[in-house]
């Protein structure tokens, strides 16, 4: 069985490398142009939309014996008028921490760039004024809210695939939505599944209390008249799921991610009916700095202190197998659930902390492999496709620096090449039957 995961994952490298090229090939002039209008707050997009191609061709080399091995038979189309016709009216959902912000943002970048679209993100507000937890580039903990960025294609792609456009009539649009969960939040997911336009944020990360714990949800106000008028859809063409790094068991028994969380704590009907949330102030300093929010209750977790690493795996494992369950029965009949892996992180991730580590003997990258092991076994259990972006670190040669502080996160690099996987996962099952989608480099 191991033997055949292995050949998997080198199979499927190998198909991302070979894709890779062909990416590379058919986006030629865009990337040399990169030339994308990257509006609003999207900080981290424009660092994502800087990368070229040949620095993902760098970070992972192509085997040219592979092309021998897997020819572009059958290939998708990657030009950017495919890649507009293809996308243009979808939308996209991540589930996850920040590692899946970086990895949404970094397909916002690549969409964005090569097919010369502009990108608009729009994230929670309170009676019209910005969460200030919710505004990337913010210097405490952005972004662990829910946003949508909207990706808006030029009308001549439109133009290329389908005829002229009728006088006046909109311009083709991706949305991608981010709803961010610190670690297995059931209760969030629940709630974002049930109602996926609603806007939910978290209490600010340097805030929360015994009052205000880490899990306490805040409602947002409804997305604005534009995300209205725009979202035609009711239910996500794609959800990609993830959660990890919370539920490792060195974060699960840390006392600074859950310095509140007990079976006594934490649970929904311990929270007030409302509670003041940091918003964004004017310049002159004259508005009011907090805002009312509505609370919606919060998930009981509790800090595995007194558990063994194995309780805590098999903690996980039970709430992924929910999850992904509650997924599949409710996310929508049309709506395709991929689950995402572990990246290996970076940093000291092989150098165990026993001090901090508590009686947990592993690495961070060892105690990744082990939940990226359950989510290969849950996932099979109930046929939910895997985004494998840890045989991509591997095939890179992982990310590690010795003496470095381990870190969950992988280099931009890395997430530019998870983006790149879950793109070319995306196509590959919102792909029509027609011939362009099966063109490597049209030109049609």
């Amino acid at each position: 069985m191991d033997d055949l995961a292995a050949f998997q994952r080198g199979y499927a490298v190998a198909i991302h490398q070979v894709r890779l090229r062909q990416w590379v090939t058919c986006n030629a002039e865009a990337s040399r142009s990169l030339g994308g209008t990257i509006l609003g707050t999207q900080v981290d997009v424009k660092h994502f939309a800087r990368f070229k191609d040949g620095q993902l061709l760098a970070n992972l080399p192509l085997d040219a014996r592979l092309l021998d091995r897997h020819s572009a038979h059958g290939a998708p189309c990657l030009t950017p008028a495919c890649l507009t016709r293809q996308l243009a009216g979808r939308w996209l959902v991540f589930f996850g921490d920040s590692t899946t912000r970086m990895h949404q943002s970094a397909l916002v970048a690549l969409v964005a760039t090569r097919c010369n679209a502009s990108v608009r993100r729009f994230g929670p507000m309170l009676r019209g004024r910005g969460v200030a937890s919710g505004v990337l580039g913010a210097t405490t903990h952005p972004g662990q809210c829910d946003f949508d960025s909207w990706v808006t294609f030029p009308r001549d792609h439109n133009k290329t695939e389908v005829g002229s456009p009728e006088v006046g009539s909109p311009r083709p649009r991706l949305l991608v939505s981010n709803h961010f969960l610190r670690g297995l939040d059931h209760h969030k997911l629940r709630l974002n599944v049930l109602e996926p336009h609603r806007r939910l944020f978290y209490p600010d990360w340097l805030e929360r209390s015994a009052e205000r714990p880490t899990h306490l949800l805040l409602e947002a106000d409804p997305p604005e008249a534009v995300t209205r008028k725009r979202l035609k859809r009711r239910q996500p063409d794609a959800i990609i799921f993830h959660s990890c790094a919370w539920d490792l068991p060195r974060i699960n028994r840390s006392d600074y991610y859950y310095p509140y969380e007990g079976p006594e704590r934490n649970c929904s009907a311990a929270v007030p009916a409302s509670t003041l949330a940091r918003v964004v102030g004017s310049d002159d300093g004259t508005d009011p700095r907090t805002l009312l929010a509505r609370t919606l209750g919060a998930s009981c977790k509790r800090r595995g202190g007194d558990l063994t690493d194995e309780q805590i795996y098999e903690g996980y494992a039970q709430g992924l197998e929910e999850a992904l369950r509650f997924l599949r029965a409710h996310a929508g009949a049309t709506t395709t659930v991929i689950v995402r892996n572990c990246h290996a992180g970076s940093g000291g991730a092989n150098v165990a902390d026993r001090a901090k580590d508590g009686p947990s003997q592993e690495t961070q990258h060892q105690s990744i492999m082990r939940m990226n092991r359950i989510i290969a076994r849950v996932a099979q259990q109930l046929c939910v496709p895997v985004l494998d972006v840890h045989a991509l670190d591997k095939a890179a040669g992982f990310y590690f620096q010795e003496g470095a502080q381990p870190d969950i996160h992988v280099p931009p690099i890395g997430a530019l090449q998870a983006a790149f996987a879950a793109l070319l996962t995306i196509q590959q099952l919102l792909a029509k039957t027609d011939d362009i989608d099966k063109e490597p480099c049209s030109t049609r």
